[in-house]
């Protein structure tokens, strides 16, 4: 019996942490700093009358579920295409202080691309016509 009072004991706080309630606590920031939603900051308005090895400038916002700016998340960038395609400095970037990151995107010849961003559970696909 003693034993059971101490575990009962030593879960009082843990429990108190759950029952604090869903609206302001401990529990609400566990999905805070998660990357939920990129923005694309960049004009990407040329990208579909983009040239033969053209250098595509993009840069991002990272998000979490409420809006806050993520810094230090890891950004993987996959591009694919009709051609040669690649993404520079590297195929995996990290958001800065103010939740911003960019890389250069470089499209091959004459055909269609594709640009697929991710970060955690944030995703999003640029596209880019080289005519």
């Amino acid at each position: 019996m003693r034993c059971t009072l101490r575990l009962a004991c030593a879960l009082l706080p843990a429990l108190a942490l759950l029952s604090a309630g869903c609206d302001e606590g401990p529990l609400e920031d566990l999905n805070a700093g998660i990357p939920t939603f990129v923005e694309v900051v960049s004009d990407t308005s040329g990208f579909d009358a983009a040239g033969p090895g053209e250098a595509l400038p993009v840069m991002l916002r990272i998000t979490d579920p409420y809006g806050d700016l993520v810094s230090g998340a890891e950004v993987v960038w996959r591009p694919d295409g009709a051609g040669t395609t690649s993404v520079e400095p590297d195929d995996t970037t990290r958001t800065n202080a103010d939740g911003v990151t960019e890389a250069t995107w470089r499209v091959g010849d004459a055909g269609a691309y594709s640009l697929r961003v991710q970060s955690a559970t944030a995703t999003v696909e640029l596209s880019a016509e080289v005519r």
